[in-house]
């Protein structure tokens, strides 16, 4: 009996045994497991700060992507800006010395040209036409990127918005929110009374046509019209000009060159609509909206009442700034029509005369060479 005690207390023992072995190789599974764990841990620690880290990857990913399609969409639907496109501005060539070259050198204006439309021919030019404000003669371009983008028979509301972008002291053709008028109307009121607030109307309600959104912002219509106002002057050929705003009211970001000017003369008095209204006198005016309004021109050369008048001239527009009075002529003479350019008169009247004195040089080279 003794023996089969101590047997089976023997027996016992070596299983006590066998399961310590056991709790170490459970042990060492659950180190092992606790390797797994701690990568477990691993993670749940980077779960506490993987949020950041996984934000941080996810925000690098998203920056990367937006900046991918902002890219992508900057290439293909985002044209080149004036300044990338334009770096060297045209100047005149050397005109043929003669009796015009001497006359336009007493003139007053800092900037002048005299070009032959006929024969393509710089006959005169001051100054080196670079660089200088056009004052309203600016409404030439808005008319011409107008009638270019929008049907002229388009109507448009103007809206408060765009009418109080109007500057103070303003030349205006007294548009205002409950009326209605085309495009052509519109470029009359831009071409007659020299209307700042028939520029911004214009310009805002071409801008809404453009986008398709009757409802854009007419700050946000204006500026979409004048960067289109740009890139049409690049592909019409201008190559020193940038425009900032409708009507020429601006800062010394607002330039052409006389070499851009005679490319827009061109087109202008070879436009129907801007030929039309910028050799009318008077006229009133019955807009679409049913409203009437007589507007008068401001070029004087055309008037036959004014102490300026010429016989000669048919167009195109003044523009006048403080100190810097400007004239753009069109005059037809023994059937060739010729820009006159005058930029930078020191006075309203200098630019006048300033116009007489080239057209009495174009008769005289014309009597001159017995045409």
């Amino acid at each position: 009996m003794n023996r089969f005690i101590i047997l089976l207390l023997a027996f016992v023992l070596m299983l006590s045994g066998c399961n310590a072995d056991s709790g170490e190789s459970a042990s060492e599974t659950k180190e092992t497991s606790g390797v797994e764990t701690t990568s477990g841990e691993t993670t749940e620690l980077l779960d506490t700060s993987d949020p950041l880290d996984t934000t941080e990857a996810q925000t690098t990913t998203e920056a990367v992507d937006t900046t991918a399609e902002t890219t992508e969409v900057q290439i293909t639907t985002t044209p080149k800006t004036t300044e990338e496109v334009v770096t060297t501005p045209t100047p005149l060539p050397e005109p043929i010395p003669g009796t015009i070259s001497d006359a336009i050198s007493a003139i007053s204006a800092a900037n002048a040209f005299v070009y032959n439309v006929n024969s393509d021919e710089l006959l005169a030019k001051k100054g080196d036409g670079l660089n200088f404000s056009p004052a309203s003669i600016t409404k030439l371009l808005t008319a011409l990127y107008a009638l270019e983008t929008a049907p002229s028979d388009l109507v448009i509301s103007p809206k408060a918005e765009e009418l109080s972008l109007v500057g103070k002291n303003s030349s205006i053709a007294y548009i205002k929110t409950h009326h209605k008028l085309t495009v052509s109307q519109l470029i009359q009121g831009m071409m007659m009374p020299s209307g700042n607030d028939a520029a911004y109307a214009l310009a805002a309600g071409v801008g809404r046509h453009i986008a398709g959104d009757q409802s854009m912002n007419g700050k946000d219509a204006v500026s979409l019209f004048v960067k289109g106002l740009n890139e049409y002057a690049i592909k019409i050929g201008c190559t020193g000009t940038h425009f900032t705003v409708p009507d020429g009211l601006a800062g010394s970001e607002h330039y052409t060159s006389s070499h851009d000017m005679i490319i827009i003369g061109k087109l202008a008095v070879n436009n129907p609509i801007i030929a039309k209204y910028s050799k009318t006198v008077s006229q009133k005016v019955y807009y679409a909206s049913g409203h009437s309004i007589t507007w008068n021109n401001t070029n004087s050369l055309i008037n036959p009442n004014s102490e300026y008048y010429s016989p000669y001239v048919n167009g195109l527009k003044t523009g006048s700034l403080t100190g810097n009075y400007c004239l753009y002529v069109s005059a037809v003479i023994n059937e060739n029509t010729y820009l006159i350019g005058i930029f930078g008169a020191p006075t309203k009247s200098g630019r006048y005369d300033d116009a007489h004195i080239l057209i009495d040089a174009i008769l005289e080279t014309v009597k001159e060479a017995g045409e």
